[in-house]
């Protein structure tokens, strides 16, 4: 099945991005062998074989295979090798229809971690961590904290560090990853304030769409600041 114009973009950038944490080659997939641990097929107009999916021997119960197919999930969901893990929703905003939104709240401040500072760098990721409920590999993160696509920032407020995001621009398209906020932050609408600093430092750049992949939980926050969904995600992970 043909992906939309939007779908395509998302696609694209999150699996540059995967690309960029470290990725092989393993045949006609690629495959993350560490955190986040995805595999998927490296065709780029993003069409999934099913048979290819289904049939993985060499695949672990770590890995994550990702499928934005519609066909092909249809077979993994009967699969008796595969259990779906996840699933998110591809979104998109083009930033020529979004109004930048006057930050009134000097309490929280977005801060860009220099690609070098690796004590950072690794609070980055214990946060990170810490928000999304599972270890994220450092040594990745450090790795690709050093890629001139990829930005590291954290929220502050009132000084304090309480939230988490990766941004990768590739030409004009910029992803949001990683928004995390730990459990013990949330209630405050700290998500918002840090995704409309993000929104509104895209507007006074050369972005053009920026996409993220949303869990059921931040979907209405992401459909509020004018994200629209474009497509399913859906992550697999191997029957023991």
């Amino acid at each position: 099945m043909q992906m939309n114009h939007y779908s395509t973009l998302n696609i694209e950038n999150m699996t540059q991005l995967w690309t960029a944490y470290g990725a092989v080659n393993e045949g006609d997939f690629k495959v993350n062998n560490s955190w986040p641990h995805r595999i998927w097929l490296g065709d780029k107009n993003g069409k999934d074989d099913a048979n290819r999916l289904i049939h993985l021997p060499w695949a672990t119960p770590n890995h994550i295979l990702a499928s934005w197919d519609v066909n092909a999930s249809l077979q993994l969901d009967l699969a008796v090798h595969w259990q779906k893990n996840n699933q998110l929703f591809l979104m998109w905003l083009a930033m020529k229809d979004y109004v930048v939104t006057v930050k009134n709240d000097s309490a929280t401040e977005l801060v860009q971690i220099a690609s070098n500072n690796v004590d950072s760098i690794s609070k980055f990721v214990a946060l990170c961590s810490e928000g999304f409920d599972y270890p994220i590999d450092e040594s990745v993160i450090q790795n690709v904290a050093h890629n001139p696509k990829v930005n590291l920032y954290v929220l502050y407020s009132d000084n304090v560090p309480v939230a988490t995001t990766l941004l990768y621009q590739q030409n004009e398209v910029m992803g949001i990853y990683q928004v995390a906020v730990p459990q013990q932050y949330r209630g405050q609408g700290l998500a918002k304030k840090m995704m409309l600093a993000i929104l509104n430092n895209a507007k006074q750049s050369n972005v053009a769409t920026v996409v993220l992949q949303s869990s059921t939980m931040g979907y209405e926050l992401y459909r509020q600041l004018g994200f629209c969904k474009s497509g399913i995600l859906n992550l697999y992970q191997k029957n023991v």
